[in-house]
């Protein structure tokens, strides 16, 4: 960004997106895909979030020790992880989203129940027009709206047909968008393309070039462009601030941090051996280890 400035500006908060937007800048958030990558930290993830990194996905491709990924073929938690309800109740206090993209369909029900903030889903599409595991399921719909999160549709290939039988286009990209909002409205339905994680895309989707299009699509359905406003970036800003208003109402109740578990060093075995060795030292058995 740095590199790039007159073109990029990083969003640290909801209140910067409409300026660098209107600054004719893209407002850019940093994300990190998987909360493996904390080091099972929760101090890490506070400092990830100080250096201004806005969102988590739980898990990605495999499961780790919060929560099961929808692309592994063992499930080891059920869902989440006793560390996981945990470390979700950590993101909501400090203000970090919880994107559930990638999970099992048992993590997203589960964290809906527990999350007092919205949560989103940054990459993923509906289930019941293509029925992938890394789809959304009606199940989870009808949750996703009570907790006033976010679906961004997901355009890779695999996750964007149709029931039809037909490849992956821009029409069908524009079905699972006109699907979640019939399931959720349009106050919680968005653009969650994944163009850097895929080497095709859609026909007439490739790239953020058909972006006109898809909004000549959206509209050719009869959206209206306030529906389509939101839809193309204002449910991210009002999802992002719900989280940052439930991280100020948490501490203004002052709940606690979460802190780090740090395992004894010694065994019992080991402490008798060095109380031994500090006793033939001439000190006391009543040293503390």
């Amino acid at each position: 960004m740095r590199k790039y400035e007159d073109r990029f500006a990083l969003a640290r908060s909801s209140t910067d997106i409409l300026p660098i937007f209107q600054s004719g800048r893209l407002a850019s958030f940093i994300g990190v895909e998987g909360l493996h990558q904390i080091g099972n930290s929760a101090s890490v993830l506070r400092n990830f979030h100080r250096l201004g990194v806005r969102y988590i996905t739980l898990v990605h491709n495999k499961n780790n020790r919060f929560a099961d990924s929808a692309n592994d073929t063992d499930q080891l938690h059920g869902g989440l992880s006793t560390c996981g309800r945990s470390f979700v109740g950590e993101m909501n206090r400090v203000g970090m989203i919880i994107d559930l993209s990638h999970t099992t369909e048992a993590v997203q029900l589960q964290v809906l129940e527990v999350s007092t903030a919205p949560v989103v889903f940054s990459h993923s599409s509906c289930y019941t027009l293509c029925p992938h595991p890394r789809n959304v399921t009606d199940q989870v719909f009808a949750k996703l709206k009570a907790n006033r999160g976010l679906i961004m549709i997901c355009f890779l290939p695999e996750l964007s047909k149709s029931t039809t039988g037909a490849g992956s286009s821009l029409q069908t990209v524009v079905d699972h968008i006109m699907y979640a909002v019939s399931e959720v409205g349009c106050d919680h339905v968005g653009i969650g393309s994944d163009f850097d994680g895929m080497l095709e895309g859609p026909d007439g989707a490739g790239d953020v070039s058909c972006y006109p299009a898809l909004i000549a699509e959206l509209l050719a359905r009869k959206m209206s462009e306030n529906n389509v406003k939101k839809i193309m970036g204002l449910n991210v800003i009002r999802v992002m601030a719900g989280v940052e208003g439930v991280a100020r109402q948490e501490g203004l109740q002052g709940r606690p941090a979460l802190y780090d578990q740090i395992p004894r060093i010694w065994t019992p075995e080991q402490k008798r051996m060095l109380l031994d060795q500090g006793q033939k030292r001439g000190l006391s058995a009543k040293t503390d280890l």
